[in-house]
């Protein structure tokens, strides 16, 4: 199974059925540019904040603008992005239910996974173009400093949201079984025409007489199921009206019903809606906009809009695309295959030396590129083939590579502890240094297993190696500027002279000085860099903004605060919560990849924990422990098909397998900070009380 991939029919790529639309390749240029454009504005972001910090720190004249437009930056890069991002087949999908099914409904339950995607992005589309406009006629205005109109900032967002639609329709168009290209004109127009009868209907809702059903929802959704039974087979067809049949009607049942109902219903459908493989971002709305329709007394589809555009409009989220191009500029310098090599030189005489190595190169690069799968795949090149050369077992190169590659969620910058942060408003910069002890136990533990592994289990691991001290020593002198670059970013951030996104910003400057440094650095490395990072920033916080719709209607619905009444009156013991938490994550981990469980659970975990004792930094730090286990553990751990197509030699059996012991490790963590919290707060406390 790939959890990234939207499947087309057998055998067929979208891009060759482009011709059949008579559109030529426009939707695709279009995607480009405007992931280029994207790519752009992330460089500009990053020289913005970095103007900032310049003006603050050297000339004493903090500026009033770099934050409010750095946001605005930042939802441009993930509106224009989506395409682009649709176009390389990067939004996170999981689809559990079609690998599990026959053959002969596995394909009907994937076209019907693309079709009730797109139905969601065309009503998110025409709810963000009312909502532009009325804010353009109302003259909102931010309520920052710069008081800058809103339906500016909205609108790129609008155009990316539009450019994403028009692609994936023309993608579903294409790989759609049915070759008449009569029935895919008569769909191009009525979807025209759908566009253009919600553009008569206005801004404001229109009412079926003696209903409260909205005319424009109703047409919208006729429209889609007359396209989808003109394009597509029976099957898809059935399937994908079912479904969305079942939705609606689940929903209008439980209207009015108790909180537990409701709560069981819409977490149902949610897991449901993520299995049978929508794009992430598209089951997490879709059930967040079913909610606002039939679960508020009267419907509020209008929120969907509004929820998406404040769940991205959050400085906070800035830190995420400038440590993601940091990390995306060193994996071009080449550092981490140097940093590798200089601890095999150091660490190469002990028994499993290499898997040290490994551990140790996975840990430093986790600590400056924030992204786990940026991390699993740089050392899984490096160190993967190495490993096996050198006759280390295909369990334990594999498995070490898989331990190592989720030191990214928790050793800082994590970007999962960013969006953490942002959603419980718990601080990034304690979450960082929060995160450095436990990280830096979980990694002595790993290493731990691979000596006992390297010494008990017979062939797993060759004879060691042996280096003089002259090449250790002099393996060091490589290494010297990226000491100092870890030095600038960490101790800028961590001695409160910046924010994390300006450390991120002045990471994204040093990474660029570094590939200068080792010969690496040229335009096309600085353009593949910013339009990776534009894809990985538009998928993930895509999913926050799905999120945010679904998390008010949850909330809205009082699920959050039954389960704490619950909670409380069930005479549980606080460890027994943590326990009930602990077993839900490890469940869902099997199943739901990191972004998409963390943001979907928040909202009814995080107040269960509070009643529990502990606090916001705790759980942050307990939860991307857990996050780590459902990364390496089959059928949906990511990490293990980033290896997989990182090594294509690799058996997917032999990784998981190899994976095994690092899962109860990271585990055995987790139980130790339940039981001791000051391993989490000692270090924070530690730098604050130093301050």
């Amino acid at each position: 199974m790939n959890p990234h991939t939207i499947h087309l029919a057998p055998g067929e790529d979208a891009a060759a059925s482009v011709p059949e639309l008579g559109a030529g390749a426009l939707p695709t240029l279009l995607a480009r540019l405007l992931g280029s454009i994207a790519a752009i504005l992330n460089v500009l972001l990053a020289f913005m904040v970095l103007y900032e910090i310049v003006s603050r720190s050297v000339f004493g004249r903090p500026t009033a603008w770099v934050t409010e437009y750095s946001t605005y930056l930042l939802i441009a890069i993930t509106a224009l992005g989506l395409s682009y991002a649709q176009y390389r087949r990067a939004h996170i999908q999981v689809d559990f239910l079609a690998e599990v099914l026959p053959a002969w409904l596995s394909e009907p339950m994937r076209r019907a996974a693309a079709w009730l995607t797109l139905y969601c992005l065309a009503f998110l589309t025409w709810q963000m173009a009312i909502h532009v406009v009325s804010e353009r006629i109302n003259d909102t205005r931010d309520w920052g400093l710069m008081a800058t109109p809103q339906w500016i900032p909205q609108l790129p967002m609008l155009a990316g949201l539009a450019a994403f639609l028009v692609y994936f329709f023309w993608e579903c168009l294409a790989s759609s079984l049915r070759r008449s290209q009569l029935r895919k004109t008569l769909a191009i127009v009525l979807a025209l025409a759908t566009a253009a009868a919600l553009l008569y209907l206005g801004r404001f809702p229109v009412r079926w007489p003696g209903t409260h059903l909205d005319i424009g929802a109703v047409l919208l959704t006729v429209s889609m199921v007359a396209i989808v039974f003109a394009v597509e087979e029976a099957k898809a067809a059935v399937v994908t009206i079912a479904t969305l049949a079942a939705g609606i009607m689940s929903f209008w049942l439980v209207a009015g019903g108790s909180v537990v109902l409701v709560g069981t219903v819409i977490g149902l459908a949610t897991i449901a809606a993520l299995m049978m493989g929508m794009q992430i971002w598209a089951a997490l709305g879709l059930i967040g906009l079913l909610g606002l329709y039939f679960l508020l007394p009267s419907p509020q589809i209008a929120a969907v809009a509004e929820r998406t555009w404040s769940g991205l409009n959050s400085f906070t989220f800035t830190a995420v695309p400038l440590f993601v191009l940091m990390g995306n500029l060193l994996i071009r310098s080449g550092v981490g295959s140097m940093f590798y090599e200089t601890l095999v030189r150091w660490f190469g005489w002990l028994p499993g030396g290499l898997g040290y190595s490994t551990i140790g190169a996975a840990g430093v690069f986790s600590a400056l590129s924030g992204s786990t799968l940026a991390t699993a795949a740089t050392i899984g090149q490096v160190a993967g083939p190495e490993m096996t050369k050198r006759g280390y077992s295909k369990k334990l190169s594999y498995g070490t590579l898989a331990g190592g590659g989720v030191l990214g969620v928790l050793i800082p910058p994590s970007i999962p502890l960013i969006i953490y942060g942002a959603t419980v408003g718990a601080p990034i910069t304690t979450l960082f240094i929060a995160g450095i002890v436990p990280g830096l136990l979980v990694m002595g533990t790993m290493m731990v297993v691979i000596l006992f592994w390297s010494l008990l289990v017979k062939g797993s691991a060759p004879a060691t190696l042996r280096f003089s001290w002259r090449e250790r020593i002099s393996s060091l002198s490589s290494l010297l500027p990226f000491v100092i670059m870890i030095v600038a970013i960490f101790g800028s951030m961590y001695g409160g002279l910046v924010t994390a996104t300006e450390a991120a910003a002045i990471g994204a400057l040093m990474g660029a000085i570094l590939c200068a440094f080792y010969g690496k650095l040229s335009f096309e490395s600085v353009k593949d860099a910013a339009v990776e990072t534009v894809v990985i920033t538009s998928t993930i916080l895509f999913i926050v903004a799905g999120a945010s719709v679904l998390s008010w209607v949850v909330d809205y619905a009082g699920v959050p605060q039954t389960l704490v009444v619950s909670m409380r009156e069930s005479g549980l013991q606080p460890w027994q919560m943590i326990v009930l938490i602990g077993i839900l994550y490890v469940v869902l981990g099997m199943f739901l990849d990191a972004i998409s469980m963390m943001l979907m659970t928040l909202a009814v975990t995080f107040p269960i924990v509070m009643l529990a004792g502990y606090d916001a930094i705790w759980f942050g730090i307990a939860l991307v422990m857990l996050i780590e286990v459902g990364l390496i553990t089959p059928p949906v751990g990511m990490v293990l098909f980033v290896l997989k197509g990182t090594l294509p030699d690799a058996s997917l059996n032999d990784i998981t397998i190899g994976a095994i012991p690092f899962v109860f490790i990271i585990l055995a963590n987790v139980v130790l900070i339940a039981i001791f919290p000051e391993i989490v707060s000692w270090l924070p406390n530690l730098l604050e009380g130093g301050n």
